[in-house]
């Protein structure tokens, strides 16, 4: 079986790991301030702090903005529920807005028609890889989190995604573009920011009543990162040259692929595109070739809290009817050549 995601790892990977595990430094040491270092010198900003995971990014840069109760978050429908549940964590009201057809990113009409007094923050992620308006965005007057969770590495006019708003947040899971096992950050021009989520990270050695987490990322998984790190550029070349290889080889008037803002470099993260068909029975389809692929995106925010379907007409396009196919450096050119005939084939089934 292909898999639909697959983290790209190497032996580099298991000899720092074999060496933290001699040296005992498995929960803290100086792989931590490292992997900041690297992602906020990457990204261009100047303060980054390392997290458990892409959730607790979010959640710490929440309350580092003051957002909570009686006040609003701007999110797109078709993010997953770890945008849902950060907004709820801090007593927050999530708003969900509709998606472009085109690149899933969140439609600005639809966004701004949403906007009301008590709208105190707006999530944006790029989804794909694909960067979303982000100027426009900001142009709006609402404090914005850049989500980067799908993105590192893209860019804006020559500007690297997370470093356009006061704030942003990464997510270092196992199939994401680099990872760090699992892990987080946030990053920000802002010193004070990035003090308020530190300092909320761990409750260790506080002796106030302040609330604290435990969301502090373990050395090992910082060190996974760094390793990652140096292989960022190579990930992302990978990226490209998969993607023109799908582009020129799946050719069908029956689908739409995902296209991209002008001025922008995607990495491509998923290769995704929907038609008018069933994206289960797709998926299944695929599976008989011994392909695994996914949806384009999760379930719709807007049917776990009870709202309408009919306010959301593309972000419920994009989960019935759209597909993501295996996309990742580590496919052989043998599984890549499987992947496009079966690709090619069950489309013509359409």
């Amino acid at each position: 079986m292909i898999f639909h995601s697959k983290p790209s790892l190497s032996s580099e990977e298991f000899e720092t790991l074999k060496s933290l595990f001699e040296k005992g430094q498995l929960a803290v040491g100086n792989e931590i301030e490292n992997f900041e270092n690297a992602v906020k010198n990457y990204v261009g900003m100047r303060f980054s702090a390392a997290v458990v995971n892409g959730t607790s990014a979010l959640h710490l840069a929440l309350l580092a903005l003051g957002v909570g109760e009686k006040t609003e978050v701007l999110l797109p429908n078709s993010s997953c529920a770890a945008l849902l549940n950060s907004v709820k964590m801090v007593g927050a009201k999530p708003v969900l807005v509709d998606v472009n057809p085109y690149d899933c990113n969140f439609s600005l009409v639809s966004l701004e028609k949403k906007i009301t007094k008590n709208t105190a923050c707006v999530i944006a992620p790029h989804h794909f890889g694909f960067p979303c308006k982000i100027n426009e965005i900001n142009s709006l007057g609402i404090p914005v989190i850049e989500d980067c969770a799908q993105s590192v590495g893209a860019k804006i006019s020559g500007k690297q995604v997370g470093s356009f708003t006061e704030v942003s947040v990464f997510s270092f899971y196992a199939t994401k573009v680099l990872t760090s096992i699992d892990g987080g950050m946030v990053v920000s021009n802002n010193e004070k920011i990035i003090e308020e989520v530190k300092d909320r990270t761990y409750y260790g050695g506080k002796t106030d009543g302040k609330l604290r987490f435990n969301y502090k990322l373990s050395n090992v998984a910082a060190a996974i990162g760094n390793v990652q790190m140096k292989k960022l550029d190579f990930f992302i070349e990978r990226r490209k040259a998969l993607h023109k290889i799908y582009s020129e080889n799946i050719k069908s008037e029956k689908i739409i692929k995902v296209q991209q803002e002008q001025e922008v470099e995607p990495i491509f993260y998923r290769f995704v595109f929907r038609g008018d068909f069933s994206a289960k029975w797709f998926c299944q389809e695929m599976e008989k070739h011994g392909i695994s692929c996914g949806d384009a995106v999760f379930y719709p925010l807007n049917r776990m809290i009870g709202e309408n379907d009919k306010d959301f007409p593309e972000t419920l396009k994009w989960f019935e009817n759209g597909v993501s196919i295996p996309f990742y450096p580590g496919l052989t050119n043998e599984e890549i050549e499987k992947i496009l005939e079966a690709t090619n084939k069950t489309l013509e089934r359409i």
